[in-house]
């Protein structure tokens, strides 16, 4: 009976230190919603190869901790120096390089650092998406920063995409993820109907979630729309499907969950959150857990939606974000998700995931590459690389049209449209099929496809 005791006792004591610790890491509401997404993956079938696709989704705050200029500008150097090598020393299963999704702070704008990510899209390494910290806001307010923040990033070529005409659209992250006044305590956004006011701007899809506290809504795992307003709006939001796919925006999440195969912490599993830090090491049973969530859209078992998030200009996170941590972990997808017979991996920008998630939803199968453009188009600093501000109202094989917006020379790529580069005192670019027109103060050089 004593050793009976003792045992109920020390029971007692873990089930109780559990819940501590559950509490602590502000897991306790949504844990029931993911044993049982947990449980549920035991009896999907996959059919072989399943398609893993991954996106990196950075809060890239060059200006973090209200950092002086010269911090902020070595930050930003650090990626356009070394991204580009790093992502193509690494290709999926296609043979496309790595990508990366700088989810820009339009709080913290700095002139000059939109411009030069876009150069990283222009080459292939990446997309420039929105994040927002704001606090106190109301929904008039809201409007008038996001119309600022595409006003500035279009500039730039960025939350602008490409076509005839030209459309805004944008992924968003928050900023110390209040999504929809989603704090207890109302801090850091304060306005209830964010997703609205998100949507009726040009937002397709938000990347805020998991959340490592209390905003963090009580289901995870899985790629739900919004179906309403209200405060915590992202709470009552449901499952993709055919018949909730126009409804905006999407809510993609990265895997969530308790990792029973990684206690790097030694004494407790790992509270799985998908994200690339210097406090959790990138390893073989993270990246299994990542793939084992199984976040998905109902109907195609096949994709499995790996959304990570990061912190890329934290010097702690370096290694993590850009260094050898960040080549471990595509050794490690290279070598066991990238098989062609079992698995086969494909590297998304968050765009392409929203695309992929709503033609997952209209009953597309299979490879997914032909469906990263799927809705939304690539954006315009895909297709145009410029070191100066410009305007842009279409952009397509078939027509488009650009203004110089201000009086510097300048220096256009494009690799769309019967023109493949311009150089000079332009004012204003424009093809119409083959035809093209070019305004200038001065003698130019263009070169045609």
């Amino acid at each position: 009976m004593v050793l009976v005791a003792w045992g109920l006792l020390l029971v007692l004591a873990a089930a109780a230190a559990a819940a501590a610790l559950l509490h602590r890491k502000h897991a306790l509401h949504w844990l029931p919603a993911a044993a049982a997404h947990s449980a549920k993956q035991w009896f999907i079938r996959r059919p072989a190869p399943r398609q893993v696709l991954l996106a990196v989704v950075d809060h890239f705050e060059p200006s973090r901790g209200q950092a002086p200029p010269e911090v902020a500008a070595a930050r930003l150097q650090a990626w356009l120096e070394q991204w580009p090598q790093r992502a193509h020393a690494t290709q999926d299963s296609t043979g496309r390089p790595a990508q990366h999704t700088f989810c820009y702070p339009y709080d913290e704008w700095r002139e000059g650092e939109v411009a030069a990510l876009s150069r990283l899209c222009y080459d292939g390494c990446g997309e420039v998406e929105l994040h927002l910290h704001h606090a106190d806001d109301t929904a008039e307010t809201l409007r008038a920063k996001l119309a600022a923040a595409l006003a500035a990033f279009g500039r730039h070529g960025a939350l602008l995409l490409s076509g005839d005409p030209v459309q805004p659209g944008f992924g968003f992250v928050h900023g110390n993820w209040a999504l929809a006044n989603s704090r207890p305590d109302g801090r850091w956004c304060g306005v209830d109907d964010e997703l609205a006011v998100l949507a009726a701007a040009g937002c397709y899809a938000d990347f805020t979630f998991p959340a490592p506290d209390r905003c963090q809504p009580p289901w995870v795992n899985q790629v739900r729309v919004a179906a309403g307003g209200g405060r915590r709006a992202a709470d009552r939001a449901v499952p993709l499907t055919a018949t909730t796919a126009t409804q905006r925006p999407l809510l993609l999440p990265g895997p969530c969950g308790v990792n029973l195969r990684d206690w790097h912490h030694r004494w407790y599993p790992t509270i799985e959150r998908a994200e690339l830090a210097h406090p959790s090491p990138v390893s073989a049973a993270r990246v299994a857990c990542w793939v084992r969530s199984g976040v998905g859209v109902p109907g195609c078992p096949e994709w499995v939606f790996v959304k990570l998030h990061c912190h890329g200009c934290h010097e702690r996170d370096q290694d993590a974000v850009l260094g050898g941590a960040r080549q471990r972990l595509h050794d490690l997808l290279t070598h066991r998700y990238s098989d062609g017979r079992r698995y086969q991996l494909h590297y998304c920008t968050a765009r392409e995931l929203a695309n992929l998630a709503l033609a997952a939803a209209d009953g597309q199968r299979g490879d997914p590459t032909p469906w990263r453009d799927y809705r939304y188009a690539p954006p315009v600093n895909r297709l145009l690389a410029s070191a100066t501000p410009v305007v842009v109202t279409a952009l397509a094989a078939e027509r488009g049209e650009l203004v110089a917006a201000d009086p510097q020379p300048v220096a256009w790529e494009l690799r769309v449209g019967p023109v493949a580069s311009l150089h000079g005192p332009v004012q204003r670019l424009s093809w119409q099929g083959d035809r093209v027109e070019v305004s200038a103060s001065g003698p130019v050089d263009l070169r045609r496809r």
